[in-house]
């Protein structure tokens, strides 16, 4: 038996609509439940029930940093922080190719099989630029570089790369150390970084500020952090995920939200199972939920 097809957004406001007895929705219908009730179900869930910190919506991003500049902004779809590390590495070249899941590093470089396997390769510049990669396969004649997970863009000829070797700790400190630090022009690897405003305000800065000072080479940022629910494209890869792990409580909203509309006679039962559907998917998505996350230490005294 072949495996089932996976929900998209069309399939699941369709079957929503379905169980409300509009057995052919219009297109109208669809975009209704598409453009508002989606986007009313993910402030219910985020909002209402509390569910901004799911562990499916945990998520990273790579920056390569510029020089001499202290001052970035969050990524489009940025809540909270998880962690931040300032990567880097002394193996930094312009490529000579890329493709789906490989990148040739420079005809001149001289790092081995066996240094390279495990090693992680982000993309600083040029095409597909703030991507990263585990090496998995290198060989040293070609100097063609296997990387997982594909790259969402393949790099090609001219991109700048870094072989990361080293992994350093940025720790959240408030703006106010900034403003009152005697160094906070300071430049080098940075260790704090600082939220202006609220943590989902936007920017933050970096103490010390980047600087390498080498031509060629820079920086990188890997962050970890919470997705807001509220600002996913309801078509993007999240929100795939997230449709087929609640698929029920998806079609649920869309059923109860349009019998709010078209028989109010029996919304209110449907209201009522679409908010325990939320309530059961956050209990099970908050991190830490599963007791297999849990660890005991015992020590003697």
């Amino acid at each position: 038996m072949a495996a089932p097809t996976l929900p998209t957004l069309t399939s699941i406001t369709t079957e929503g609509l379905k169980k409300a007895r509009i057995a052919t929705p219009s297109a109208a219908q669809l975009t209704r439940a598409q453009d508002e009730w989606m986007n009313e179900i993910k402030n219910d869930i985020a909002v209402l029930f509390g569910g901004r910190k799911l562990v499916f919506l945990q998520t990273e991003r790579v920056l390569a940093l510029t020089d001499g500049l202290q001052k970035y902004s969050q990524p489009t779809d940025y809540f909270s922080n998880l962690s931040m590390q300032i990567l880097d590495g002394s193996t930094q070249g312009i490529a000579q190719a890329g493709g789906a899941n490989t990148i040739t590093l420079a005809a001149t470089e001289t790092v081995t099989t066996d240094a390279m396997i495990g090693m992680e390769i982000a993309v600083t510049g040029g095409t597909g630029a703030n991507q990263i990669g585990q090496c998995t396969g290198y060989n040293e004649n070609t100097k063609v570089a296997t990387v997982s997970p594909a790259w969402a863009v393949n790099p090609a000829i001219a991109s700048t790369y870094m072989i990361v070797s080293s992994y350093n700790n940025v720790t959240e400190a408030p703006v106010w150390d900034l403003a009152r630090s005697p160094i906070n022009t300071e430049r080098g690897l940075p260790s704090k970084w600082m939220p202006i405003g609220d943590n989902d305000n936007g920017e933050f800065f970096l103490l010390p500020l980047p600087y390498r000072n080498e031509t060629g080479k820079v920086y990188v940022l890997k962050q970890r952090y919470y997705a807001d629910l509220m600002e996913l494209d309801l078509a993007g890869t999240l929100m795939g995920t997230l449709y087929k792990r609640w698929r029920n409580m998806w079609v649920q909203g869309v059923y109860a939200k349009s019998l709010q509309t078209w028989d109010e006679s029996k919304a209110p039962e449907a209201i009522k199972q679409y908010n325990a559907m939320i309530r059961a998917v956050i209990s099970q998505e908050l991190y830490g939920s599963d007791i297999s996350n849990l660890q005991i230490v015992l020590e003697d005294y």
